[in-house]
């Protein structure tokens, strides 16, 4: 076959399906050792759920439920001081000073502190206890059996 003798022709093919066996012998053994690796890890990350299950103990849960009742104190400590001291609450807000003409703009911003009566509310305040409380029952709920 165009003046190739046989034998080299045979030998060239089987120099072919050689490395092409050992390609795929060689892809196999990467697949099995990322494979290996996979379970490490996976048994790693067992490790620390055992580890993490183990955490919750009732001390563990009275530190969380301790954190949670003093932060719902401090914001109800904010919220209700001004009605039981009678006390007025300093509010820092901006007042605009200046005119404005057409579409020329001559204002100038400066803050000043304003006295209040009654509860405030800061505006971070709702959003703290509910990120509280939805954290607390968020663990509370989910349970491994």
């Amino acid at each position: 076959m165009f003046g190739i003798p046989l034998e080299v022709i045979s030998m060239l093919a089987s120099t072919i399906l050689g490395g092409f066996m050992k390609l795929k012998a060689d892809a196999r053994a990467d697949a099995r050792d990322k494979d290996m690796m996979t379970l490490k890890l996976l048994q790693k990350e067992e490790k620390s759920r055992e580890s993490a299950r183990k955490m919750n103990t009732p001390s563990a849960n009275w530190a969380r439920k301790f954190i949670v009742m003093s932060l719902m104190g401090m914001a109800m400590f904010i919220l209700i001081a001004p009605l039981l001291f009678n006390a007025p609450t300093n509010v820092l807000v901006d007042e605009v000073h200046g005119f404005k003409l057409w579409f020329l703009d001559f204002t100038w911003v400066e803050p000043a502190w304003q006295e209040l009566q009654g509860v405030v509310t800061p505006e971070w305040l709702p959003y703290a206890i509910l990120n509280v409380l939805g954290f607390y029952f968020g663990t509370g709920a989910v349970k491994r059996t």
